[in-house]
């Protein structure tokens, strides 16, 4: 996975996640992590804006499927989902 962000609070929790999944030693959780200065404008640039059209730190791009994923709401239910973690699980006929 490849995570693009900066130490701002939205940035802080997906990297919180990441690492924790680490910890239990879901290794498919690895991550590099790319800087993305907002104080220099790099989230307009069009290559950013291709990963997140809103121009907003953090964006999470999943390697092995092509997904990316904006938000960091959506980007902390990705992961926790994926690897069943930190998510409570439900049975598919289970009412909601």
């Amino acid at each position: 996975m490849q995570l693009y962000s900066l130490a701002t609070p939205n940035g802080v929790k997906v990297t919180i996640l990441l690492e924790e999944l680490l910890e239990f030693s879901i290794t498919d959780a690895e991550y590099d992590a790319w800087l993305v200065s907002i104080n220099d404008g790099n989230q307009f640039s069009s290559r950013f804006v291709g990963l997140n059209p809103n121009s907003k730190i953090p964006a999470l791009i999943d390697t092995t499927n092509n997904v990316r994923i904006f938000e960091s709401g959506s980007i902390l239910f990705y992961p926790a989902e994926k690897f069943a973690a930190f998510y409570p699980h439900r049975e598919q006929n289970e009412p909601r």
